[in-house]
């Protein structure tokens, strides 16, 4: 991982130990000033929190985090993206039968670092994504917009709304 030092010219390496290698998703929590990781390629359902130093250049600190709430299947890598008005991350990991390689749907799920709970949205899956595609949040309109596709399928973009009031 590097920072921007603080002269704002020259990128820096922030002492760290390697917790990832391959197959993630990270996100930057822009309420609490942290990197958040989802996922791992050995399939995980954790969650990494990263707090930068209190200087460019100075030592940050990872912490592990177990969520309660409802259970979200152990995946890699997945669309994730953070919605600052409500705190909240939105998740879409694949739903992988047991024993099965491919995934049959994605689920969506909501991240509350504060209750550092998972909550399924209720009637929200969809169709299995796989490693082609991309979500960001609209601060604006207060969105997220999901693309997904892949050289058998044609782009689609999906427009999400999260539902405070279901969680």
């Amino acid at each position: 991982m590097f920072e921007l030092g603080p002269d704002r010219i020259e990128w820096q390496k922030v002492p760290t130990t390697k917790r990832h290698a391959i197959y993630h998703s990270m996100e930057y929590d822009s309420v609490r000033k942290q990197l958040v990781v989802f996922g791992d390629y050995r399939n995980s359902n954790a969650v990494w929190v990263y707090k930068p130093g209190l200087l460019a250049g100075e030592a940050g600190s990872w912490d592990k985090k177990e969520p309660g709430g409802d259970h979200v299947p152990p995946d890699q890598h997945f669309p994730v993206a953070f919605d600052e008005h409500s705190g909240v991350f939105l998740l879409l990991p694949d739903n992988r039968p047991a024993g099965e390689e491919r995934a049959t749907s994605a689920g969506t799920f909501a991240y509350d670092p504060d209750r550092n709970q998972y909550r399924r949205l209720p009637d929200a899956d969809m169709p299995a994504l796989g490693m082609n595609y991309m979500m960001v949040y609209d601060s604006f309109r207060r969105v997220f917009f999901l693309v997904t596709g892949d050289w058998k399928r044609p782009a689609v973009v999906w427009v999400l709304r999260l539902d405070l009031a279901s969680l």
